[in-house]
């Protein structure tokens, strides 16, 4: 028998990790408009999408007292609730199965699309519906690793990890748990009791373990990602500013070959006929346009909310030679535009600063 300890959860966060990645927690409000308007097949579908299972919630509804260990429940997954066993788990109440076809696509390909799922509810799902949203992200859970040909597609443990990975950590946390209170009367007193039943197939204290390691991983790929829009925000800063002074390279090239009694040394004057060369202001043009271009291609990384493990590695390398280009690029290029800008009136070059000003506010 598997030893369930701290160590064994790591090894499980860590495994599911390298498997699915983590990813932020989905919205509450999300599931809670949908459920509180009674839409239940649509809460059920955003949960699955947000799973990465664009699937087709095909919805059923038994009765309250519906056994599920009974003849044509096979097939199906099942967490109860309401009454615990030893450990303090549910084992009766609410009922959410989600039935897992002895075909599934390849989780992530197109064939998931509207792929349908039979999924069978209790009428008294609105009594818990933290409860119940957490229920059905572990049932869906099941679906994710048997798509995933995983291993571990039966471990129950494995399963939890899995929804509290891909974004419903805070919701497993709000429903694992429901309190009910009544109230049985005596002739001399009101005594209030209070039933507490924990779902689930981890115990307070793993659940809390992994709880905490789910968000120590989640706020380190926030932090990364974080230093990368900063990095990408900066490249795009000194890209302008590149930008801006090409246009008041050309400006001052414009005024001396409009102010040809100038006076300009020799040196200069050199430096400055290589400057009219064909092709020499276009070619440092294009490299603007194409640093332009790459940027905007990881502006993405802004909506990234889906880390997998290394995803920031690619990213991290793209942006570091941009960099590198453009800092190479300038340092060529700043000596030309000190060259002209040494030529240029202090009044002009305010009168260009200015322009630029208002053109880049406007």
């Amino acid at each position: 028998m598997i030893k369930v300890d701290n160590k064994y959860i790591n090894e499980a966060i860590d495994n599911l990790f390298h498997l699915i990645g983590i990813k932020e927690d989905i919205l509450y409000d999300s599931m809670q408009k949908p459920f509180k308007k009674g839409k239940i097949k649509e809460c059920i579908k955003i949960i699955a999408e947000y799973l990465g299972l664009p699937v087709e919630i095909n919805l059923s509804y038994v009765s309250s007292h519906y056994n599920p260990n009974s003849t044509g429940s096979q097939g199906f997954t099942t967490q109860q609730l309401v009454e615990t066993d030893a450990e303090k788990r549910g084992v009766a109440g609410i009922v959410a199965q989600v039935y897992i076809p002895s075909y599934l696509p390849l989780y992530g390909t197109s064939s998931f699309a509207n792929f349908p799922v039979d999924v069978k509810v209790s009428e008294n799902i609105k009594e818990h519906p933290d409860t119940f949203m957490a229920i059905m992200a572990h049932e869906l859970s099941h679906i994710v690793l048997n798509s995933l040909r995983y291993d571990e597609k039966d471990n129950e443990i494995y399963t939890d990890i899995t929804a509290m990975l891909l974004g419903f950590n805070e919701v497993m946390r709000f429903g694992r748990e429901t309190i009910k209170e009544h109230q049985e009367y005596s002739l001399s007193s009101t005594t209030t009791i209070t039933e507490t039943t924990t779902y689930g197939y981890l115990s307070d204290k793993q659940f809390a373990f992994a709880y905490k390691e789910i968000i120590k991983i989640l706020k380190q790929n926030k932090k990364i990602k974080k230093k990368l829009i900063k990095k990408l925000n900066f490249l795009q800063k000194q890209t302008s500013i590149f930008e801006n002074n090409i246009l008041k390279f050309k400006n001052y090239m414009r005024f001396l070959d409009k102010n040809i009694n100038k006076k300009i040394n020799q040196e200069d004057a050199q430096k400055i006929v290589l400057f009219h060369q064909p092709g020499y202001i276009e070619e440092i043009e294009n490299f603007i346009k194409l640093v332009k271009k790459k940027l905007q291609k990881q502006q993405n990384c802004k909506l990234i909310k889906h880390y997998y493990h290394g995803w920031h590695n690619d990213l991290d390398k793209v942006l570091t030679t941009i960099n590198i280009d453009i800092r190479q690029k300038w340092e060529l290029f700043e000596k030309d535009f000190k060259t002209l800008e040494k030529n240029i009136s202090f009044f002009h070059k305010l009168k260009v600063n200015l322009k630029i000003f208002m053109k880049i506010n406007l």
